[in-house]
């Protein structure tokens, strides 16, 4: 590529030529702060399109313009030359674990032997079974010092999946901080893991696989700060998630950082390349936005990111319908949220106008937060009555069904009607729960009251295939694993996901801003548009 393309750094509000990599033959220009055009293939508002090949031409005519040239990043040019040819033992194929498993992961395990030998982000959707992958890596890598980081609900579900798959009766499950590491492979929290870091880097291990990985999403936290050397000493490592961005593309960076730091140096870079970073009236560099999408999701997948789709991949899955639920309430809980609604609405008008980094902004911000969390304390109060009665309804259906919500309020409201369900919040025993799974599975509850930050991952409840959504969450990755504790292998009926909306609430604000989270976050993981979120209306009885 040109050298051109690193003599001109941009410059603030200059009229701005931005090169971004679509793909190894395809590049895309985008214009900023001009009104001018080019002459190259126009495919949006101030974007257009260029073959690789006719780049410096692209380039000349830009620079002819006067525009600023905002470069293709060195470790994206690096990635165009990454070639790797890691050599796949096809004795592997005779193994027993290998013969078990679906094509799609028989794939996926020799995609992160060929292209990353070992080290790969495997963020196949929820329910593709990337914890057989995982286990199939260390079989075939013959490694016995395997190391598991996973939220302390998993533990035992992964010793469970040792036994099963290699026949491992006895790990070194540690509980507890003052547990000892004794044999292998050792299965330890995330918050354990941070305690005994040091222990653990001198431990010994060849493999370490990171499940639930999103829970390192933010760099700065205790958590990644701690884990990231651990991670990175390690020959072999495997992040499992299928939400690796619950929210934003920024939350991808902690992750595959780890994974290839060469490719993922600084979050600076990034943060000024993927996540349109500009500085918010706050005072504080505001990152949470999105820009080339098409470029990280290229990168991602060319040097750590493995990612396949269920509606891609499981053609006999049967389908996920969604649907909104709107329902009214009592008038009188109305009456609290109005003058925070128009509070919170002034203050979004005032806070733009007022002094960056000022005390004032600060005390403005700090109270519109806590207007929200009051407004979404409120909501689910005026939902109670409304939800008590269709869940009411749905037992007399007398099929399955989980009801997912936040508050725990709201799940001592449902629990009033309905006693005889089964209940898993954040204070349900971790053997506890594996129990109540496994009762349900086998029809003894026909109820599962849930919490969607509790119970939302980890857990396999496909006698259902109706989810009703009390709450919703701001967080869409969130609702997403929640989803799919019933859509996913072993599934057989149709699954119906109702999304319940509750007029003059916070509900369809977070509804409206779910979908735009997802818009950006289906941009750079997977570069599709085809995610059907808005759903049927169904228009529920007003409930008095």
């Amino acid at each position: 590529m040109s050298a051109v393309f690193f003599k001109h750094k941009r410059k603030r509000k200059n009229p701005t030529a931005v090169f971004s990599l679509k793909n190894e033959k395809e590049i895309i220009v985008k214009l900023k702060h001009t009104n001018d055009s080019l002459s190259l293939l126009c495919i949006d508002r101030n974007k257009y399109w260029t073959s690789m090949e006719d780049i410096n031409t692209a380039v000349q005519e830009c620079l002819d313009k006067g525009f600023v040239i905002e470069c293709i990043p060195e470790q994206v040019e690096k990635a165009l030359s990454y070639d790797p040819k890691h050599p796949f033992d096809e004795t592997f194929k005779q193994t027993e674990i290998y013969k078990k498993m679906f094509q799609y992961q028989k794939e996926g395990v020799e995609h992160v032997v060929r292209n990353f030998n070992g080290r790969a982000l495997i963020a196949d959707d929820m329910g593709l079974g990337k914890t057989l992958q995982a286990i199939a890596l260390s079989k075939y890598y013959n490694i016995h010092k395997v190391l598991v980081v996973c939220p302390a609900y998993l533990r035992y579900n992964w010793k469970a999946e040792f036994y099963k798959w290699l026949g491992i009766e006895e790990v070194s499950l540690i509980k507890k901080g003052k547990d000892q590491l004794n044999g292998y492979p050792v299965i330890i929290s995330y918050e354990l893991a941070v305690k005994k870091k040091q222990d653990l880097m001198d431990y010994g291990f060849d493999m370490v696989i990171c499940d639930e990985s999103h829970y390192m999403k933010n760099h700065k936290t205790k958590r990644t700060r701690g884990l990231a050397p651990l991670i990175r000493s390690i020959d072999k490592a495997l992040l499992l998630t299928g939400t690796p961005a619950l929210n934003r593309p920024s939350e991808l960076f902690a992750q595959a950082n780890m994974i290839r730091k060469d490719f993922f140096p600084k979050f600076k870079l990034y943060a000024e390349r993927y996540c349109d970073r500009k500085m918010s009236p706050l005072g504080y560099w505001d990152d949470s936005g999105s820009s080339n999408p098409h470029e990280i999701h290229w990168l991602a997948k060319k040097t750590v990111m493995i990612r396949r789709l269920k509606r891609d991949v499981l053609k006999d899955l049967p389908e996920k319908h969604r649907s909104q639920l709107h329902i009214s309430m009592d008038v009188r809980h109305t009456y609290p949220m109005i003058p925070l609604f128009e509070e919170w609405k002034e203050l979004n008008r005032a806070i733009p106008k007022m002094k960056a980094c000022s005390k004032e902004v600060q005390a403005a911000d700090f109270r519109r937060k806590c207007i929200i969390s009051q407004l979404y304390g409120l909501t689910a109060e005026a939902k109670a009555s409304a939800i008590q009665q269709l869940v009411k309804d749905n037992v007399q259906t007398g099929q399955q069904f989980l009801v997912f919500c936040y508050h725990k309020t709201l799940m001592d409201s449902i629990m009033e009607v309905c006693p005889e369900a089964m209940r898993i919040d954040g204070d349900t025993a971790t053997e506890l729960r594996h129990q109540y799974v496994k009762d349900f599975q086998e029809g003894k509850y026909q109820v599962a009251v849930l919490s969607m930050l509790a119970a939302g991952t980890g857990i396999t409840l496909t006698s259902a295939s109706h989810v009703i959504f009390a709450e919703m969450y701001w967080v869409p990755g969130v609702l997403m694993q929640s989803e799919d504790r019933v859509h996913r292998i072993g599934q057989k009926n149709p699954c119906h996901i109702q999304y319940v909306i509750c007029e003059n609430t916070l509900d369809p604000y977070i509804y409206k801003a779910i979908q735009w989270k997802l818009e950006t976050i289906d941009g750079c993981l997977d570069q599709r548009q085809d995610r059907n979120f808005k759903g049927k209306d169904i228009q529920f009885k007003d409930i008095i």
